[in-house]
């Protein structure tokens, strides 16, 4: 019962976290960093 307490505790801390980062990221006016993960496919014919 303990453990799943603290499981829970730990994700409503994570989720609150994340949301004031993003509020604050926005506030701050910040850089959105997930525009820099995109996957640019790579043509099979330019790899040889």
């Amino acid at each position: 019962m303990r453990l799943l307490v603290n499981a829970i505790i730990t994700g409503f801390g994570l989720k609150l976290g994340a949301d004031i980062y993003k509020a604050v990221k926005k506030k701050l006016g910040l850089p959105d960093d997930d525009s820099d993960n995109k996957v640019v496919p790579v043509d099979p014919a330019a790899q040889s």
